[in-house]
C-alpha cells in the first residue's frame, strides 16, 4: 500500500506540474505552481529553481517552495558564475542527468559551506533544466529541516519534472518575445501611419 500510495503521489505531482504548465505562460506563476506540486506530492521539504542569466554568465535565484523569507533573501543574493566548475549548482547545470550531493556542509570551499549552513542544506538532489538541447537552469530539492535522506529512486522522477518545467519556461519566454515583437511592430505601424497622415494633410494644405 505504501508503494502504491507513493506511486500515486508521483503521478499526481507530474499531472499537476503538467497542468500548471499548460494553463499559464507567466514564468512566475508556472514556477510557483510546479514547485508547490513538487513539495506537496513528492515528499520534499523544499524545491528551488535557479535560471541562467546568459548576459551576465551566472546562475540566479528564480523561485522556491517551502523556503522561509530569510532563506529566500539569502538565495536571492546568489549569482554563481557558469564557469565555476567547483560549484555544486554549476555541476548540476552542466550534467546530463540528476546529481546527488550527500553533505554540502563538508564542501571544500568555505564560502559554499557557509551558504549551505545558512540555507540549512545538507543533502541535495538537483537536475539540469534542458530544453531543445539548451541549458536554462537547475531544479534542486532537499530535506534540510528534518535531515531525512533523499532516496536515489527520486532522481528519475525529478528529471522528468525538470524537463517539463524547462520546456514550459522556454515556451513562456518565446511567447513573451513574440508579444514584445508584436507590440514593437504595432508601434512602428502606428508611427508610420501618423507620418503618412501628416504628409497627406500637408499636401492637402499646400494644394488649397
Amino acid at each position: 500500500n505504501q508503494e502504491l500510495q507513493g506511486r500515486v503521489a508521483e503521478l499526481t505531482a507530474v499531472h499537476e506540474v503538467g497542468l500548471a504548465l499548460s494553463t499559464t505562460l507567466d514564468v512566475e506563476e508556472l514556477l510557483a505552481t510546479s514547485l508547490n506540486a513538487v513539495v506537496g506530492h513528492l515528499n520534499f521539504e523544499r524545491a528551488m529553481v535557479l535560471l541562467a542569466d546568459e548576459g551576465r554568465g551566472v546562475l540566479v535565484y528564480a523561485h522556491s517552495a517551502g523556503s522561509t523569507e530569510a532563506e529566500v533573501a539569502i538565495a536571492s543574493t546568489l549569482a554563481i558564475p557558469l564557469d565555476d566548475g567547483s560549484s555544486p549548482l554549476v555541476q548540476i547545470f552542466r550534467a546530463s542527468e540528476p546529481v546527488m550531493f550527500d553533505d554540502l556542509t563538508e564542501h571544500p570551499d568555505e564560502s559554499r559551506r557557509a551558504v549551505a549552513r545558512a540555507l540549512g542544506v545538507t543533502q541535495l538532489l538537483g537536475t539540469p533544466l534542458v530544453t531543445k538541447g539548451r541549458r536554462i537552469g537547475v531544479l534542486g530539492v532537499d530535506n534540510g529541516r528534518s535531515r531525512r535522506r533523499i532516496p536515489e529512486s527520486a532522481a528519475p522522477l525529478l528529471f522528468t519534472v525538470g524537463n517539463l518545467v524547462a520546456a514550459a519556461i522556454e515556451n513562456a519566454r518565446l511567447y513573451t518575445e513574440i508579444e514584445e515583437h508584436n507590440r514593437a511592430l504595432e508601434e512602428r505601424v502606428a508611427e508610420r501611419t501618423r507620418e503618412l497622415q501628416a504628409a497627406y494633410e500637408a499636401q492637402a494644405d499646400a494644394e488649397r
